[in-house]
């Protein structure tokens, strides 16, 4: 009788397994979490996001932002169907409608104005089926902003840093775009604070710094060539 009733129990589980994964109609086309790297001094970033209904009935879909970790004095919004959001609105009061069949809905995107400040900030979007609001499905866009410092780009010239995450040291590679100007290697925290420069004065090459006495955390690192910067990379350390 004993197994008769354990038998029950695992076919019932099955069926309920089942069950959830057949209510889960919508989908996020987007890495997760979908990472946003800008410059303090930038107006404003926007990310479009594509979700898709993969059930076999047309939905309504609403979204719903949830703020994970903010950077003071920053704001930011959202657009979802043929509406646009205010700051201070963290549901959407027009529900989306999607058909099904693997429709794919191109409306969505965020947006983020940095207003002047350095940081990181993790917004979590959560779409969900209005008539149903446990069939759902969520992603996190994380705003990596630099600081003003490093925000002028040239096209030419790269930087790369290895290993990243690093340990007690990192090597930095790079290519300068000319040899007219000075080069210098720059790494900045978070905080906009310069805590690392050297020059370089060959067209190319690869340096070795030692990041002991750093603390763990996210830095951004950048090549200075000729009075512009390269697109500042993110390096995390890790002790």
């Amino acid at each position: 009788m004993k197994k008769t009733y354990v038998g029950f129990l695992v076919i019932g589980l099955v069926l309920l397994s089942l069950n959830l994964i057949q209510a889960q109609s919508i989908v996020i086309n987007s890495p997760n979490p979908t990472i946003v790297v800008g410059s303090a001094d930038a107006e404003e970033l926007v990310i479009g996001i594509d979700i898709m209904n993969i059930s076999l009935e047309q939905k309504e879909f609403k979204v719903r932002r949830t703020m994970l970790n903010s950077i003071d004095y920053t704001s930011n919004y959202f657009c979802f169907g043929t509406s646009c959001y205010t700051a201070i609105v963290s549901v959407s009061s027009n529900p989306r409608i999607i058909n099904g069949n693997s429709t794919v809905d191109t409306t969505f995107s965020s947006h983020f104005k940095p207003n002047g400040q350095s940081g990181v900030s993790e917004i979590q979007y959560t779409f969900f089926d209005v008539n149903n609001p446990q069939d759902s499905a969520n992603v996190v866009v994380r705003y990596e902003i630099a600081p003003v410092g490093i925000s002028k780009i040239s096209n030419v010239a790269s930087l790369k840093a290895f290993p990243n995450p690093a340990d007690d040291k990192v090597t930095l590679s790079f290519t300068r775009s000319s040899l007219n100007g000075k080069g210098s290697i720059e790494l900045h925290n978070m905080l906009g604070s310069k805590v690392y420069s050297q020059q370089v004065d060959d067209m190319d090459g690869t340096i070795t710094i030692s990041t002991e006495n750093l603390k763990a955390g996210l830095y951004f690192y950048s090549l200075n060539d000729g009075g512009q910067s390269t697109r500042p990379g993110r390096l995390t350390i890790k002790h």
